[in-house]
């Protein structure tokens, strides 16, 4: 497809290539709507009404500096929260399990 308005072929963060580009519903002012999506989950959307590129902020480059920081701090924070649990905590095991899967089941972490 050959978009009209979004320039960048590639993440503008990260560099991975596009594997999706869309565009439709036409503006009033003759421009459309277009997206391009690449591999790393990042996304670019035209917009007509305000004839600008912007990075989706529900598809933001994993790689983007404040969604690494966001990343780590996460972790750290799961890591503090399952020590506590494991080793303060004075609950019965059954307990701790269903918290631990609990927050296995929040963030996708690997329990071990």
């Amino acid at each position: 497809m050959n978009l009209q308005q979004i320039e960048d072929k590639e993440c503008p963060i990260c560099g991975s290539r596009a594997v999706y580009e869309r565009k439709d519903q036409k503006h009033t002012n003759g421009y459309w709507n277009e997206s391009r999506s690449f591999e790393c989950g990042a996304m670019l959307k035209f917009s007509p009404n305000f004839m600008r590129t912007e990075m989706c902020k529900y598809h933001q480059c994993p790689y983007k500096p404040e969604e690494l920081k966001k990343k780590d701090k996460r972790e750290k924070a799961t890591e503090k929260l399952i020590n506590y649990i494991h080793k303060t905590l004075k609950v019965d095991e059954k307990f701790k399990d269903a918290l631990l899967e609990e927050i296995k089941r929040i963030n996708n972490y690997k329990i071990i």
